[in-house]
């Protein structure tokens, strides 16, 4: 589940029944920190993307203009 806390935070929930009782077991967490580590992979990945992506571009403008050279 999502939702707020008392705090007014995001918040993702998971409730489960407790054997043999009617409690329910509550455990939430807030939604920043949960994605905290999902975001840290996203934005590495991208920085290494774009590297790469600058390197090839880099490294095809170079052999074009070589070639254009030796023409």
């Amino acid at each position: 589940m999502e939702g707020f806390d008392s705090d007014g935070k995001k918040v993702i929930a998971v409730t489960r029944p407790v054997p043999e009782s009617d409690w329910y077991l509550v455990v939430k967490v807030e939604k920043s920190e949960a994605y905290a580590n999902l975001r840290k992979i996203l934005l590495t990945t991208s920085a290494l993307a774009l590297l790469l992506m600058t390197a090839l571009t880099s490294s095809v403008l170079l052999f074009w203009l070589r070639q254009r050279g030796r023409s």
